[in-house]
């Protein structure tokens, strides 16, 4: 049971991976290597609500267009 625990685990990681790596590609957002840890804490945080902030703003400039 450990063994399939750590493969879930790991699937999860992948999972977690693939979604920053998303969202920092649709914030055009470079590398940056942090040094505070109130920096490190912060980034996840700007990583996922700066996606639901731009959709609806998003969403709202194509309604504009049409």
């Amino acid at each position: 049971m450990v063994g399939k625990a750590v493969v879930a685990a790991h699937h999860n990681l992948r999972k977690v991976k693939q979604f920053f790596r998303l969202a920092k590609s649709e914030l055009k957002a470079r590398p940056v290597f942090h040094r505070t840890r109130e920096s490190i804490e912060a980034y996840p945080t700007i990583v996922l609500v700066a996606p639901a902030i731009a959709r609806p703003r998003r969403a709202a400039n194509a309604a504009k267009h049409y």
